[in-house]
């Protein structure tokens, strides 16, 4: 996906102006709108997280033009962000409540040339940190009476498929298990889904999910290679 650098640059630009505003307000519709993430920073020094958000933002733009550095570090960034028990779900949140803060920051220069130009952005970001990211099951939290027992997170035990297109459904199978693992509440799910059928970052994130699924999929059953070499 080609980004629109000279875009990304000068808004961010002026939001630079505000930073201390901006992330101010990031925290505060994050922790708003998604309730459920403020455990994960009950124990942080929010002024010292406050800077390294904004850091991190600031090395990402001054990088667009540098993709193998970008690439390098989102991944370790990544990485790092399993050890604090981030999990895929949560990149949604985050994408949708640094874009309300960007807005209210930029006000009318919040145009939708620019809105589209960080949703794209955040993408990138999003697909770059989560290969960096390890993700094993017993990482996922579960709540309620479902146990990683009653949930078979690989249905009959195998990622092999006869066609790429049952590969295809079978990530998106594998998609919804997580969705399942994570919130395990049927009703709270039912809820949620107005949410994130309204939600565009959301749903690119969904995309995302069975992305990463279908590649491992993929890699498993060699799609690629054999039809390279019928």
């Amino acid at each position: 996906m080609a980004l629109n650098v000279e875009l990304l640059e000068s808004s961010f630009a002026q939001i630079k102006v505000n930073s201390l505003e901006v992330t101010k307000q990031f925290y505060t519709v994050l922790f708003t709108d998604y309730p459920e993430v403020q455990p994960l920073f009950a124990n942080t020094n929010m002024e010292k997280q406050r800077k390294q958000l904004f850091q991190s933002l600031v090395f990402t733009v001054n990088n667009l033009g540098k993709p193998d550095v970008l690439s390098g570090a989102l991944r370790d960034l990544g990485t790092r962000h399993t050890q604090y028990g981030v999990l895929p779900q949560h990149y949604p949140m985050v994408g949708s409540s640094l874009l309300k803060a960007f807005e209210v920051s930029l006000g009318t220069a919040w145009t939708p040339d620019v809105q589209q130009a960080w949703t794209e952005a955040y993408e990138v970001v999003t697909q770059l940190m989560l290969k960096g990211a390890d993700y094993l099951p017993e990482s996922l939290i579960l709540t309620g009476e479902q146990t990683m027992d009653t949930i078979a997170l690989v249905p009959n035990n195998s990622l092999i498929t006869e066609t790429p297109e049952e590969g295809r459904q079978l990530a998106v199978k594998l998609a919804r298990l997580i969705v399942k693992l994570t919130q395990p509440d049927e009703e709270k799910r039912k809820q949620l889904r107005e949410v994130y059928g309204n939600d565009a970052m959301m749903l690119i994130a969904i995309g995302q999910t069975v992305a990463t699924e279908f590649a491992t999929i993929a890699a498993a059953n060699n799609y690629w290679k054999e039809l390279g070499n019928a």
